[in-house]
């Protein structure tokens, strides 16, 4: 989704405030479940020696259950559960 888009989703938004923070928070942790797998171990490795990130700590949890990398477009994922 490119900004533009997010942007015109958030103004057409009627349901008031609650539901564009809803909204966003729904993007923003589909955009990080979607960000964090990635093969890039040394840059996750450096990451934790620095006392780790967001991206990286999301990493290893991931890691942990066994999500070691990204949905396939094939598989029709979406930055969050909303479709957005």
């Amino acid at each position: 989704m490119n900004g533009v888009k997010l942007g015109n989703q958030l103004v057409q938004l009627r349901q008031g405030e609650a539901a564009a923070w809803r909204f966003l928070a729904g993007f923003w942790s589909g955009m990080i479940l979607y960000i964090a797998p990635s093969d890039n171990l040394k840059g996750h490795a450096e990451a934790i020696a620095r006392g780790g990130e967001l991206i990286t700590l999301v990493w290893a949890l991931l890691m942990n259950v066994g999500i070691a990398s990204r949905p396939s477009s094939a598989e029709g994922s979406s930055a969050t559960a909303d479709g957005v």
